[in-house]
């Protein structure tokens, strides 16, 4: 318990920092993530119902939402979804405060994409966050999921994430796999750092050497 609250009151310094640095720049996310994000607009979501499970203050479910036919963005931090909702307003793009690890049991929407970016390594229990995060999806859409985590054979995020208190777990590429395909009928783990190649090319041994972790996901267990 001590560790999640740590963990939520660190979130929120983190949101102070990411708001200003936002307003200075008007972006907060790596470079990586941005052009994953990019990535998934151009090639999955046109014309496609999307929700981006963990969206911060909703950079990322923008960029979905200019190819999107509506994207809703869900955070469990109110502040970000309350910065969210004032900077971004588009008749296709909505925010609500989630929290994936007690979520509620009315029952939700299904989606036809679901993106979970950097965010089952911030959770206590990441099963149950996969278990919120297939409720999402339908056979009957034919949804499918891009999830992704930091890789730490990456020699960058071995040393970020060495003083990262955040990160409760680390998974390899294979590991991640494996966590993955307990949930997913299909996964397919991708490996590229360029912008045009993202989500084109797959590596088939969980041998992958971007720092992020990529995984398309394809029906539920």
């Amino acid at each position: 318990m001590e560790i999640e609250n740590k963990n939520r009151d660190q979130n929120y310094s983190w949101l102070d920092r990411d708001i200003k640095r936002f307003k200075e720049v008007g972006f907060i996310i790596p470079k990586i993530q941005l052009d994953l994000y990019k990535s998934i607009s151009e090639y999955w979501v046109s014309g496609k119902t999307v929700i981006d499970i963990g969206c911060s203050i909703g950079v990322g479910a923008n960029i979905l939402s200019h190819r999107a036919r509506h994207v809703w963005g869900v955070d469990l931090n109110a502040e970000a979804i309350n910065f969210a909702n004032q900077v971004f307003s588009r008749p296709n793009l909505s925010f609500e405060q989630l929290d994936i690890e007690n979520p509620p049991t009315r029952p939700i929407s299904t989606f036809e994409v679901v993106v979970m970016s950097e965010v089952l390594e911030h959770l206590n229990n990441p099963e149950a966050g996969l278990e919120f995060c297939k409720r999402f999806f339908s056979d009957k859409l034919d949804t499918v999921g891009f999830i992704t985590a930091p890789n730490p054979n990456h020699p960058i995020v071995s040393e970020t994430d060495a003083n990262n208190e955040l990160h409760l777990h680390h998974w390899t590429p294979g590991e991640f796999y494996a966590l993955l395909i307990k949930h997913f009928r299909s996964v397919t783990l991708f490996d590229n750092e360029k912008i045009d190649l993202w989500l084109q090319e797959e590596t088939t041994d969980g041998n992958c050497t971007s720092p992020l972790v990529v995984a398309k996901v394809e029906g539920i267990i």
